[in-house]
């Protein structure tokens, strides 16, 4: 015999219409984001070569519609050379003033259109020291906020363009930034308009929407700070990441080569503190320790500053073990983490289930806790989280570490956190009734935990360690049985807890026997 399934899908509602640009012609490639009304994010398509586009498969409900101009290749080059605003259903200003659109689920709202008006314009000319055009130099325009508002990458004769803007003031900032692949435009000082140290000082450049801004600047060549990292016996250590930081908040970073030489160029004139940071090596394998003041450097503009090597001092580690309360190894991934003397976390390693040894090493001289953690996404989820000697890393028990040596701490034991059974207790009628519940463990013993149903024939039993357990029932009015449908606990059905979950639907008689 042939049985005929059929499926039935509810249609979703649609939103449809047209995004064009300041001479009315649609915009290819524009973006149109739908949001709910409190701003959640719900769909975003790109228009067709005409402006054209349709968002379906959406419930009934009003939304907010957002119109942006099309993505940049690569995106942080956005308005590089596109001159549109961004705009919101009925020609709105900003997402709190955007009219909803009504959609109904099995109809299309149409004519819900857009339209990108003119923005306005900073450009100019970047050059080198030497006046020749200054190519594949980054420009980035900041709003009065202080927030990026657009960027360009200048092109073979030093030219750039940054569209899309709003009325107002903007401050700009002129970087020699390494490009994809590791190409560097050159060795020149970071600029800043009006000849600021930094883009919090630097002069505002006013745009007015419709109008082209002009900017120019001549880049000055960068200073060079230099030098070596060493470990022990006095190797250089490759793979580790050297940063210099100024007093205006500017820094910049390369990794050691292969014998700890570093080289960081394109600084402006300035006194400089080094730092020493895990790198592609990984610390934890080399045993160092990071060093947030390792080195000083002054330099004058152009100038070069070089022999500003870093010896690397070996870290200390410590060292334990963590189980489950019985003894055995974790049943659920664990974090474990090493925390300072103000309570931060420092450094971490993960145990996946079935471990229990951990080992955290670079750790500077000084005093530290151990904690644990589940997992992290999942309240209530996994183990409980807990402390060597505390439940806080500020009341927990500090350890000492010393350079070069393994400081091995106290065993740790966890606790999952638990679980639980609910259900429902009915009468051959389906009507609610009172009833003792009790839960066994898998080896036959009685949780403590058990309860009588409550006045509308529901109940929970919490508490409960993950693992496997049994339920019976017995209704005052007499009868009763065992969760799926035995008359002995031996022939009852084995119902799984996991932590931090309640195993529901745990009826009396089983709807599904």
């Amino acid at each position: 015999t042939e049985t005929d399934v059929n499926t039935i899908v509810a249609a979703g509602g649609e939103v449809t219409g047209v995004v064009t640009g300041p001479n009315g012609v649609g915009v290819n490639e524009a973006r149109v984001t739908l949001l709910t009304e409190s701003g959640g994010y719900v769909a975003e398509v790109a228009t067709n070569s005409d402006g054209t586009y349709s968002i379906d498969a959406l419930d009934s409900g009003s939304y907010l519609v957002e119109f942006t101009p099309p993505l940049s290749s690569p995106p942080e080059y956005a308005n590089s050379s596109r001159n549109l605003l961004d705009d919101f259903f009925n020609g709105a200003s900003s997402l709190e003033r955007a009219d909803p659109v009504s959609v109904t689920v099995g109809a299309t709202t149409s004519e819900v259109n857009g339209r990108l008006g003119e923005g306005g314009e900073l450009a100019g000319t970047v050059t080198m020291p030497a006046k020749a055009p200054a190519p594949n130099i980054t420009v980035a325009a900041y709003d009065a906020a202080g927030e990026w508002a657009g960027s360009a990458l200048t092109g073979a004769a030093g030219e750039y363009t940054i569209g899309g803007l709003t009325t107002g003031p903007y401050r700009l900032e002129f970087s020699a930034q390494s490009l994809p692949g590791g190409f560097s435009p050159g060795n020149y000082a970071p600029e800043f308009s009006g000849g600021a140290d930094s883009i919090g000082h630097a002069t505002a450049v006013p745009v007015t929407v419709g109008e082209t801004s002009h900017y120019d600047v001549a880049l000055q060549t960068g200073a060079t700070i230099s030098g070596v990292v060493t470990g022990r016996g006095g190797a250089g250590v490759g793979g580790v990441s050297v940063w210099t930081n100024s007093s205006s908040g500017a820094s910049a970073g390369v990794t050691t080569s292969l014998n700890g030489a570093y080289t960081i160029t394109g600084l402006a004139a300035g006194s400089y503190t080094i730092s020493v940071q895990d790198g592609a090596s990984g610390f934890d394998e080399l045993d160092y320790f990071p060093l947030t003041d390792a080195a000083t450097a002054t330099v004058s503009s152009g100038g070069e500053a070089t022999g500003v090597d870093v010896q690397l001092t070996t870290g200390g580690s410590i060292a334990g073990t963590v189980t489950d309360s019985s003894g055995r190894g974790l049943a659920e991934f664990v974090i474990v983490s090493v925390h300072g003397e103000q309570g931060q976390s420092l450094r971490s390693v993960e145990i996946f289930e079935g471990g229990s040894g951990y080992s955290i090493g670079a750790l500077a001289p000084g005093s530290y806790t151990v904690c644990f953690e589940g997992e992290t996404d999942r309240a209530g989820v996994g183990y409980e989280p807990d402390c060597i000697g505390g439940t806080s890393p500020q009341t927990a028990t500090e350890f000492d570490v010393t350079s070069g040596v393994v400081t091995s701490v106290p065993a740790a034991e966890l606790t999952l956190n638990p679980g639980a059974i609910s259900g429902i207790v009915t009468d051959a009628n389906g009507h609610g009734v009172s009833a003792q519940v009790t839960v066994y463990e898998a080896s036959g013993a009685e949780v403590d935990a058990s309860v009588s149903t409550a006045a509308n024939d529901d109940y929970t039993v919490g508490g409960l360690a993950p693992g496997f357990y049994r339920v019976g029932f017995a209704p005052n009015a007499g009868g009763g049985g065992f969760y799926g449908g035995g008359s002995s606990l031996d022939e009852a059905g084995a119902i799984l807890v996991v932590s931090g979950a309640t195993a529901e639907g745990i009826d009396y008689p089983p709807s599904i026997q």
